[in-house]
């Protein structure tokens, strides 16, 4: 089903703020939803620093030590790959 392919998830982040070392890095927790809000089980999210994670049964994730400058790229088979910078955030 091409149609399939533009479907966007929904990914709603939330971030905490740590100082650490005279720098801030944030652990990222999020929720991966689909177009009706279901959560994603599975989803890929990595980042350009080589770290990454799955979503749980619930769709949530977290990463830790995450740089303002990282950028989140979350893929699944069926949907559009999305990429977020965290500092946008």
């Amino acid at each position: 089903m091409n149609h399939q392919w533009n479907k966007r998830v929904s990914v709603l982040l939330a971030a905490c703020t740590f100082a650490s070392l005279g720098y801030a890095q944030k652990i990222i927790n999020g929720t991966v939803k689909d177009q009706e809000g279901e959560p994603l089980i599975g989803v890929n999210i990595s980042t350009n620093e080589n770290t990454g994670t799955i979503t749980d049964a619930d769709g949530n994730f977290s990463l830790q030590d995450v740089k303002p400058t990282t950028v989140l790229k979350i893929s699944y088979m069926g949907y559009e790959t999305q990429e977020i910078r965290v500092g946008d955030h």
